[in-house]
């Protein structure tokens, strides 16, 4: 009999394999949420209104290192839970990684699965960040042919004036055919 020298021990690595658990949550903490925003690089939001907007989403698909419960991943749904809903405030940390673009593929994979189990017949609309434009067309979400189709309303624009239509006015004769 031969006898087989040992292998050597693999050189251990600094990093860590951190597993990570996807849910979806009803409620999160705001500060949680703000803390995660400030890792991925984007701004703080008002915490009064993160409160509000959090407490009337539909849910929250979240991305928790598992043994510390860290929030690394996050995505909420928005809509009136039966025909339309809202992919909103989609980030992982770290931001511009391989790592990050994993935990957001599972985030919205994990959302569309939410989604069709409890509103099946609902239309998933998002407005997405330049950089999450990729992900999201592989995760079959496709652009609008028409281009973006929404309007916004600034802060202070409400008027009670009726509104006017350039180049729109008609009188009753062109009407008849």
């Amino acid at each position: 009999m031969t006898a087989v020298p040992p292998r050597p021990f693999p050189a251990k690595s600094k990093k860590k394999n951190v597993r990570i658990v996807f849910n979806v949550e009803r409620e999160i903490l705001a500060e949680e949420f703000n803390e995660l925003c400030l890792k991925a690089g984007e701004a703080p939001k008002d915490i009064t209104k993160l409160r509000i907007a959090l407490k009337h989403s539909l849910f929250c698909v979240t991305a928790r290192k598992l043994k510390s419960r860290e929030l690394v991943g996050f995505v909420r749904a928005c809509g009136d839970g039966v025909f339309n809903a809202e992919l909103l405030d989609l980030m992982a940390y770290p931001p511009l990684s391989e790592a990050g673009e994993a935990v957001k593929k599972q985030i919205v994979l994990r959302f569309k699965r939410e989604i069709r189990r409890t509103m099946p017949k609902c239309a998933i609309s998002t407005f997405a960040l330049p950089a999450d434009l990729v992900l999201l067309l592989r995760a079959n979400f496709e652009k609008d042919p028409d281009g973006i189709r929404a309007m916004s309303l600034p802060q202070g624009g409400w008027s009670d004036e009726p509104p006017v239509y350039p180049n729109t006015a008609m009188n009753a004769s062109q009407l008849a055919p």
